[in-house]
């Protein structure tokens, strides 16, 4: 028998109710002078003539968070004071600088690719790979994130978007708790979130999927289509591959059978752990889909005690390799504390190898989660919500790993 453990969105809820693409290298790394460091996100953007790219900054070491931006070329497009970047009408390399008003010789650089494309009409899937509305692969390294009465910064869902910009993120999982928030509510993250160039894997539940079918809910997504992936399946709790596949499939063909042409995920049973289900059923989940637009999801949370290893019979590094060899594209979940209801907080994921596992192959992740004030254990930034306000884990993710999101996130092209 399994171990049975309540996952961290239903503990979430029960407390709550009484979110490469372009390739390449950094031009340059943060500038540093008298203890001011100056960071730009993203520091590689592409983008077609005459679009836009919201740019961030991150200032460290002064009170005067305030910055100066400008484009490095004549002719290579205007930057309004807010970051936001737009293009000329003629394609090129240019560059973004920002620089400290506290300290002007404190300055980061990114690199800006013009580029005449064909555009889709929404994310695409080409074999194992995730593409942006221009065609570039898209490798996603991102957070999951709730929203709802009290997770939220400062009393503000918007604010709690843009602190999950500034992290560099180039996706979230936005998984809203739909007894409290309205589609006008769902609206305005997801608007915000494509302010920001963020992707936004859309998850309500399959309690909620009529949603998806109501005419409102149908007419917001068409406005965000080039942004959005919808959650077909999330995480079962059943232990049983046979029906997985089974309503894996039905999930795909209501979501097709709705009009929906945005990519859809499925993820795995057993909560989203059990690996071997995508790598024996995924061909003919994916198979069924007439738009061939599916992400298959592994929630990887295989701790270092090797429960979950012994159970599907490969190690997270080979789970990992596994999910890489597939022709269709399989996304991972990462943790910290995998399975805090059953073994408590002793056992956790070696997520540091994995995010490295993942870079080399070329495997998108998402963590969880971004911010949960009622479950601080797994966040990011569990103590207010602030992308300056990260805890030592969150900077490992974040900020100081080579393999984490502000080393490797690259942001979808912008149109």
């Amino acid at each position: 028998m399994m171990p049975r453990r309540m996952e961290p969105f239903t503990f979430l809820l029960l407390m709550a109710v009484g979110l490469s693409a372009c390739g390449g290298a950094a031009t340059d790394t943060p500038a540093a002078s008298q203890g001011v460091t100056v960071d730009v996100q993203p520091r590689i953007a592409q983008v077609v003539p005459s679009g836009t790219v919201p740019f961030t900054s991150v200032v460290s070491g002064t009170n005067d968070r305030t910055v100066v931006w400008e484009v490095v070329e004549a002719g290579g497009g205007t930057i309004d004071a807010t970051g936001r970047y737009t293009a000329p009408a003629t394609t090129g390399q240019f560059h973004v600088r920002v620089s400290s008003h506290a300290d002007p010789s404190a300055q980061a650089v990114a690199a800006v690719t013009v580029a005449a494309q064909v555009i889709a009409d929404t994310l695409q899937v080409q074999g194992r790979h995730l593409l942006d509305t221009c065609g570039n692969r898209l490798v996603i390294r991102g957070v999951e994130e709730s929203f709802g009465i009290g997770i939220d910064v400062r009393g503000s869902w918007s604010s709690l978007v843009d602190q999950i910009a500034l992290t560099g993120s180039n996706a979230f999982r936005l998984l809203p708790n739909m007894s409290q928030l309205t589609t006008a509510d769902v609206d305005g993250i997801i608007g915000r979130a494509v302010y920001n160039q963020m992707v936004v894997f859309l998850s309500v539940g399959t309690a909620n999927r009529a949603w998806f079918g109501q005419a409102a809910t149908k007419a917001m997504i068409a406005r965000y289509k080039k942004w959005i992936v919808l959650d077909a399946l999330e995480e079962v709790t059943f232990d049983d591959r046979t029906r997985w596949q089974s309503e894996a499939i039905a999930a795909i063909g209501w979501f097709r059978g709705q009009g929906y042409t945005e990519p859809v995920t499925v993820i795995a049973n057993n909560y989203g752990r059990d690996l071997q289900s995508l790598l024996r059923n995924g061909a003919a989940v994916v198979a069924a889909d007439p738009l061939g637009r599916t992400v298959l999801g592994w929630q990887a949370y295989w701790g270092n005690n090797d429960y979950w290893q012994g159970v599907y019979g490969l190690t997270l590094a080979e789970g990992i390799d596994q999910a890489a060899l597939q022709p269709f594209p399989i996304q991972l979940g990462i943790i910290d504390y995998t399975d805090w209801f059953v073994f408590g907080p002793t056992v956790t994921m070696d997520f540091v190898p994995a995010m490295a596992r993942a870079q080399a192959n070329g495997v998108g992740w998402l963590w969880w989660d971004y911010y949960n004030p009622f479950d601080t254990s797994t966040s990011l930034s569990p103590f207010d919500g602030m992308a300056d306000n990260l805890d030592a884990t969150g900077n490992i993710v974040v900020n100081t790993d080579p393999n984490g999101i502000r080393s490797t996130s690259q942001r979808a092209c912008g149109r």
